[in-house]
């Protein structure tokens, strides 16, 4: 697949009809029953076009997952956000309340679960990533590089918010969040220090 210019308004254009289109298929069909054609037809672009963009009704897919989830996450955090306990609440409790909404309005297949999963725990990892490494730095002794701390926490987060998600009556959202961070805070000041509040 050539490499296309995602900063190019054109090609932004040209996701964004393709992302709504699917969205719009996904609203009267299944996912499984959506074809590349059905996407391209929707978005009156063809499908050469299509496969510049995406390999598959996979991928944008998961393009899309992705962007969702970094639009829930900017609705709580300011884009200038550092490490923080404060901070690392909102996260928590954005994707708590991220995957509720998916889970009681989108039932995600069994084929786009994976996608979202795995989309939804890049997106954390990247996040926490970037905080980790402009937190001061602490003794090396016991060493773990920062994208293993990293994924692990997403991990963390992902498996709460999922499972609180899934709850059929689920806990106050802001005291889970609030208890979580706790318990991470913890863990995490061996890595980069006190954290305020």
């Amino acid at each position: 697949m050539p490499a296309v210019n995602e900063a190019d308004p054109r090609v932004k254009r040209t996701r964004k009809l393709l992302e709504d289109a699917l969205m719009e298929l996904l609203a009267e069909k299944s996912f499984d029953a959506i074809t590349v054609q059905d996407i391209a037809d929707r978005s009156t672009i063809n499908r050469a076009t299509f496969y510049t963009h995406f390999v598959d009704k996979y991928e944008l897919f998961a393009g899309s997952a992705r962007e969702w989830f970094r639009k829930a996450l900017r609705r709580h955090l300011d884009a200038a956000a550092t490490l923080s306990r404060s901070n690392l609440r909102m996260l928590i409790l954005a994707s708590m309340e991220a995957l509720a909404e998916m889970d009681d309005h989108c039932r995600p297949t069994e084929a786009m679960k994976p996608l979202v999963m795995s989309a939804v725990q890049e997106e954390l990892s990247a996040v926490l990533l970037g905080w980790l490494e402009s937190a001061p730095e602490r003794g090396t002794e016991h060493h773990v590089p920062l994208e293993t701390t990293a994924a692990g926490l997403s991990w963390a987060i992902f498996g709460t918010a999922l499972e609180w998600s899934r709850m059929p009556e689920r806990s106050p959202a802001e005291l889970t969040a609030s208890r979580i961070a706790d318990l991470l805070t913890q863990g995490l000041s061996s890595v980069a220090g006190e954290l305020t509040s």
